[in-house]
């Protein structure tokens, strides 16, 4: 059989516990349904009459004119989806808005494991602190993106064993599937996962427009790139924010696209401007997901995160080598302007990017307030040669502003360099106040500052002390190799670290290529750890280090990240 081209997204959707019922009771049949993120904001639907709502809400408003409905809404702290519904006058149909929620006491994640012919292997794993059990679990999957009309594939054995995998079979080429899987439990209540969306790939090839690709394709495609050529952004970067949103471009593919490859990256030339343009073209918070794997970006210059500029979200950056790009704060970062976003980055290399103000490799922050902050996670990534230049630079890794809850895991930073033109020296990875912050199993040593005078016509590098500037906040550091000092970390949980004198010899624990040597390094750490920041009522938040490794599976060169029950500390995996 011919194989099937299929591709996935996972909208990463937090879930919750539904009504009672059969499987379709939940996504009732109509068509003024919409799915909406935890963060707050507007947005409109037509609607063919005028809205009455079924009972009095405090977190959503809609206001009319005519037929175009505003919906409002507040952020969800909740920990439960929600959910309102507006009677429809002159329609047999109700608008009903789910709004989904950050943090939640169930979930279930799927994802696709494998797809051959006319069949898809799902992944299924589910958590849950309600104390009845799980009795069932299954798949629903339809051609619409409405379970009304979903085929039901139950499936057997418990999800929180593990990772479980079902299959779904007789899928048709070139037809759009959209998938569910669910939890039964004991006492009638399901859980949902969010929508994936198995459709036809978006194939680009050399020579053909990456951009013209992206605004053609459906919600939950996939733009697959050809690897190995070169593709020219716009001006202001390919812009994958307003009607744009909840896309994957994902490059690195060979010519007849059946591989995908580290080796063989689809360069993104950013043309002295920007790479991914990951918001509205506005600047403001963009109402969806976007992920972009497998591509080098580079030649970017601009203000806030020039290669990879993320507002709003959820924005997932994969496999990417991000490398002498420019900015003023951040090749990889959200703007600074007081909105909620939402942005990972694994297993990346950071290298050779430069700032002419604050944090070359990466830059977060400002969160919009404590219940709209910035989510930022780093896993598994080489951040390296990254420098702050002469125009009052300082943080030669990254800047972490105010509302910011940042997850730095199993990372290996090394050889960054900070010169300010005057003053100094400053820390090359600094956290404002207010943000909650994790380091756990990282490698942080042979990173270098000059001292500043006006006098200097170039700077004297030398290894660097105080490199962590903790700000004041209440973060946690957990098992990290840290050279010298930590600055303004009073208030920090420490547990395990490692840390060992200036000028030590990096060769001692890691080769030329940054990956481990015996086990000189040591074991890091696989628990659950809570962190908060200094601010009251932000936090704490928790962070399943094991759990978070397990997600991603492999490390920075593709080798399993947990080997024997443990971890390493860095971005790569002793072999």
């Amino acid at each position: 059989m011919k194989k099937i081209l299929f591709a996935i997204l996972g909208t990463a959707l937090m879930f919750s516990a539904c009504t009672k019922g059969n499987l379709a009771e939940p996504m009732e049949q109509n068509p003024y349904r919409t799915i909406i993120e935890y963060t707050p904001g507007s947005f409109t639907m037509e609607v063919p009459g005028t809205l009455t709502p079924s009972e009095e809400y405090d977190w959503i408003s809609v206001s009319q004119s005519g037929n175009t409905a505003t919906f409002t809404v507040r952020r969800n702290t909740s920990g439960l989806i929600r959910r309102a519904e507006f009677k429809i006058a002159g329609d047999k149909n109700i608008c009903a808005v789910n709004q989904k929620a950050h943090d939640l006491d169930a979930t279930v994640e799927a994802e696709l494991a494998s797809q051959t012919g006319g069949s898809a292997e799902i992944e299924c794993a589910a958590t849950s602190k309600f104390t009845d059990d799980y009795a069932s679990w299954g798949i629903a999957y339809s051609t619409t993106s409405d379970l009304a009309n979903a085929t039901l594939v139950p499936q057997t054995g418990n999800p929180t064993e593990g990772r479980l995998v079902g299959k779904v079979t007789g899928l048709k080429e070139g037809t759009d599937y959209y998938i569910w899987t669910y939890v039964q439990c004991t006492e009638g209540r399901k859980i949902f996962s969010g929508m994936l969306a198995l459709l036809p790939p978006v194939l680009v090839r050399a020579g053909e427009d990456l951009q013209a690709a992206i605004d053609g394709a459906k919600p939950f495609s996939n733009i697959m790139v050809q690897g190995g050529v070169t593709f020219t952004a716009p001006k202001g970067g390919f812009k994958m924010g307003d009607g744009n949103v909840n896309k994957t471009v994902s490059g690195g593919w060979n010519a007849d696209f059946s591989k995908q490859s580290m080796d063989n990256l689809t360069v993104i030339d950013g043309a002295g401007s920007y790479g991914f343009w990951c918001a509205n073209g506005d600047g403001s918070d963009m109402k969806g997901s976007a992920k972009i794997s497998y591509c080098e970006i580079i030649n970017c210059d601009g203000n806030h995160g020039t290669a990879i500029h993320c507002v709003g979200g959820p924005v997932t950056v994969s496999n990417c080598y991000v490398h002498d790009n420019s900015s003023e704060k951040g090749a990889i970062g959200t703007n600074e302007e007081n909105y909620s976003s939402d942005l990972t980055v694994v297993n990346c290399i950071v290298a050779n990017n430069k700032a002419n103000a604050h944090g070359a490799a990466f830059g977060f922050g400002d969160g919009k307030s404590d219940d709209e902050p910035v989510w930022a996670t780093v896993v598994n990534c080489l951040v390296i040669d990254n420098v702050s230049t002469k125009k009052d630079g300082y943080c030669s890794a990254f800047i972490c502003y105010n509302h910011t809850i940042l997850t730095f895991v199993n990372n290996t930073v090394v050889g960054n360099k900070n010169w300010a033109e005057y003053g100094g020296p400053y820390p090359g990875m600094n956290l404002r106040g207010g943000v909650a912050s994790l380091f756990a199993n990282n490698i942080m040593v042979a990173n270098y500052t000059s001292p500043c005078t006006k006098e200097m016509e170039a700077p004297e590098y030398e290894r660097q002390d105080n490199f962590l500037s903790m700000g004041g906040s209440h973060g946690t550091l957990a098992n990290n190799l840290i050279e010298g000092n930590i600055k303004d970390k009073g208030n920090a949980t420490v547990q395990g670290e490692i840390n060992v004198a200036l000028g030590f010899d990096l060769s001692s624990v890691l080769n030329s290529d940054y990956k481990p040597q015996g086990a000189a390094l040591g074991a890091g750490t696989l628990s659950s750890i809570t962190y908060k920041s200094s601010n009251a009522g932000f936090g704490p938040f928790t962070c399943d280090v094991k759990g978070l490794l397990e997600k991603y599976k492999v490390d920075l060169a593709g080798n399993p990240r947990i080997t024997n029950g443990k971890v390493d500390l860095g971005c790569y995996q002793a072999q």
